[in-house]
């Protein structure tokens, strides 16, 4: 169905658990990106004492500000104002978690990353689940539609190997299909005289566990959010300590000539 173009539940589904897997990837990677990030930088920062970030970040403004002295009124206006914001939504972040140092924005960084694993390990074990859940609920409805065909087999009439043979060959599809179902069932638990207590108790917690697994989902956003600001006040200390080759021109001139 879906390579004729028409979406399906489970084509749905696979493409939201690629997307999802795909975001883990990539949030993950960021972060040991940053973790490795602060241990090169605190090499270049060494010092008795930790420079304060937030220092740090109000000399990357300077920086930013000393460079859009060459553009146009308008275009430092504009550049000073987005350069501005940034710094202050990275100061109110610092200041929010009560962090001045790279030590402790890796202490920050650290619980990012436990969480994120944390989140990982559990929607995957639930989107495990949820997947058995859906394929033994899709076989309950197979199961009953060819189960009238399997008992049809095991009446007298058919007791003879020549008749049961003929009956067998006549109904093959809905006899593999009914098999099938009914061992994928049995995997899944299903007591041999179909409870359907049992199918009432999946469903019940299928539903537990999507809900489950979309909360967690949400949580990813401000996650993400989390690990953006902090790759933004990376880039901003970077500019700081490893200034652009025109910008080290600039500084080296201006010390020579004081």
């Amino acid at each position: 169905m879906e390579k004729r173009g028409i979406p399906t539940e489970k084509g749905d589904y696979n493409r939201w658990v690629k997307a999802t897997n795909a975001l883990l990837k990539s949030l993950r990677e960021k972060i040991a990106g940053l973790l490795t990030w602060i241990k090169t930088a605190e090499e270049k920062l060494s010092e008795p004492e930790q420079p304060n970030l937030i220092q740090i970040l109000l000399d990357y403004m300077d920086l930013q500000n000393a460079g859009a002295e060459k553009f146009s009124q308008y275009g430092r206006r504009k550049a000073n104002l987005t350069t501005l914001q940034d710094v202050a939504e990275a100061v109110a972040y610092l200041r929010e978690n009560d962090i001045t140092t790279l030590e402790q924005l890796e202490e920050r960084v650290t619980t990012l990353q436990t969480r994120v694993d944390g989140l990982n390990d559990s929607m995957k074990e639930k989107n495990i689940r949820i997947k058995t859940l859906k394929e033994a609920l899709e076989q309950v409805s197979i199961y009953k539609a060819n189960l009238p065909v399997f008992q049809e087999m095991g009446k007298k009439k058919y007791n003879y190997k020549k008749a049961k043979a003929k009956y067998q060959t006549e109904h093959e599809s809905e006899l593999k299909l009914f098999y099938r179902a009914r061992r994928i069932l049995k995997e899944a638990g299903m007591p041999p005289e179909f409870s359907q207590e049992t199918v009432d108790a999946w469903r019940k917690e299928l539903a537990l566990l999507q809900d489950e697994r979309a909360a967690e989902y949400a949580e990813f956003k401000p996650l993400r959010d989390e690990q953006r600001q902090m790759s933004h006040i990376q880039y901003c200390v970077n500019r700081v300590i490893q200034p652009e080759p025109q910008a080290q021109e600039k500084q080296r001139v201006n010390t020579a000539e004081r």
